[in-house]
């Protein structure tokens, strides 16, 4: 037999006395209740994310950072914000907070783990979609519920400064010692370059070489205007006059200068003038040598850099964290929330109705048309009733 519509708004009607009965009592029961439990306060803390820290090398999210489209966060990367959750979480901190706070005694319990575990129920982290930090601390006593999330954030920045304070100092004493290093190295270096300088007299080698090729196309100008001359001495005067002796002997001092230019032959041992022959292998050395030379110079620019930044960051006592919004007092309470207590018991009271509705329905009928399993239903029933079970 199917139930029409109409079959459950009869019943409705016939058991609606019931079902605003048990509407009342369980909303009041809930209400009474909600009025005993005592009163829970939560204070809350929001810290801006963490920024990034620069460190010696570059890894592979700075490098990201420099495409120019926007990546956002791998699935599973851990970000500066989940460490701080973890260090919230930790041991260290929570004891510590347990410590400053006197817990144990407001928790009344006396092994520390107890008061660990009552401190866990009782607050909370996490972080947002913009990576915000949220830090909640729950206590009846909304000063002592303040006092445990500004207890959080203290420990929070007290960590944090110990690890850049800890990581600043290995960094520095790393840095003092490559320093020495590239000192050293640069010393090297530079003295290999004075050296060769010394050597082959190349005090400035693209300097010497461009007056060189003056020197070279000047001198070359002048045999070429010293054979012209010669040409035409030849012409109007004998081969032995001494004006064409003189012509010749300055064209072959001219190219004379010029091969020493050009080959470094009878060239006295102090000059600077260094042959056209040698230069392009005395030019390849001499930019190794000052390449070495330079390298050194921007490392240990770079070097010196980090290293006084490694040392104001190890005597740094600024603080580490950026606060959104401080943990306060607050005015209202966080839980038990009354008007949820009470929907839920009302809507509770309807379930607890709708079954007995439905049993009473079921026995009735069954009363009315099938007598025999009426009375084999009421036996069982009496077998599972308590006081029957337990008396018997």
């Amino acid at each position: 037999m199917t139930v029409t519509f109409v079959d459950v708004i009869h019943i409705l009607s016939k058991w609606r006395k019931l079902i605003v009965y048990n509407f009342l009592l369980f909303s009041i029961v809930a209400a009474a209740i909600s009025f005993i439990l005592p009163k829970w306060y939560t204070s809350t803390a929001v810290l801006l994310p963490p920024q990034e820290e620069q460190s010696l090398g570059t890894g592979f999210m700075s490098m990201l950072t420099e495409l120019p489209i926007n990546i956002p966060s791998l699935p599973g990367m851990v970000t500066p914000t989940d460490v701080y959750l973890a260090i919230l979480r930790s041991r260290n901190v929570n004891e510590s907070v347990i410590k400053k706070l006197q817990l144990k005694k407001r928790f009344k319990v006396s092994s520390m783990s107890d008061a660990l575990e009552t401190l866990k129920n009782r607050t909370f982290f996490d972080k947002t979609e913009e990576n915000l930090l949220v830090i909640k601390a729950t206590d009846k006593s909304p000063a002592m519920a303040q006092k445990m999330a500004s207890a959080f954030v203290k420990e929070l920045d007290r960590v944090n400064r110990e690890k850049r304070v800890t990581s600043a100092h290995y960094s520095r004493i790393f840095l003092e010692e490559r320093l020495r290093e590239v000192n050293r190295d640069l010393k090297k270096a530079a003295e290999r370059l004075r050296n060769f300088q010394q050597k082959h007299r190349a005090i400035s080698l693209e300097e010497q070489t461009k007056a060189e090729i003056d020197m070279a196309a000047n001198l070359q100008a002048e045999i070429a205007m010293q054979e012209i001359k010669l040409n035409v001495l030849l012409k109007i005067l004998k081969p032995d006059h001494s004006d064409v002796i003189q012509a010749k002997d300055r064209l072959q001092e001219l190219k004379k200068q010029l091969r020493k230019i050009e080959t470094g032959l009878s060239l006295n041992k102090h000059s600077y003038i260094i042959p056209f022959d040698k230069i392009p292998d005395l030019s390849m050395q001499y930019m190794f040598l000052l390449k070495d030379v330079e390298v050194q110079k921007a490392i240990l620019k770079v070097l010196t850099q980090q290293y006084e930044q490694a040392k104001i960051e190890e005597k740094s006592n600024t603080p580490t964290l950026q606060i959104l919004d401080a943990p306060e007092i607050p005015e209202k309470k966080s839980k038990p929330q009354r008007r949820l207590i009470v929907i839920l018991a009302a809507m509770f009271s309807f379930l607890v109705s709708g079954f007995y509705i439905y049993f009473k329905e079921y026995e009735g009928k069954l009363q009315r048309e099938d007598p025999e399993a009426f009375a084999k239903f009421r036996q069982s029933m009496k077998t599972f009733n308590p006081i029957h079970f337990f008396t018997h």
